[in-house]
């Protein structure tokens, strides 16, 4: 992604999905014992059943 000359606007956000998809799914973490993001949320919700995720909307 670094370095990438892109020649439309949907080219670009395409590459930005792309690798934010990539970076969740599928890029381990060490920080995360070498999960990916979305495997650690998948298991602190299975491990944490009583936890949910709140979202404000902005009034």
């Amino acid at each position: 992604m670094v370095n990438v000359k892109y020649k439309t606007a949907t080219e670009f956000f395409n590459g930005v999905h792309n690798y934010i998809a990539f970076y969740n799914s599928e890029r381990p973490h060490s920080l995360l014992r070498y999960q990916t993001p979305d495997k650690y949320e998948e298991m602190y919700y299975f491990y944490n059943p009583n936890r949910t995720c709140v979202v404000q909307e902005e009034q």
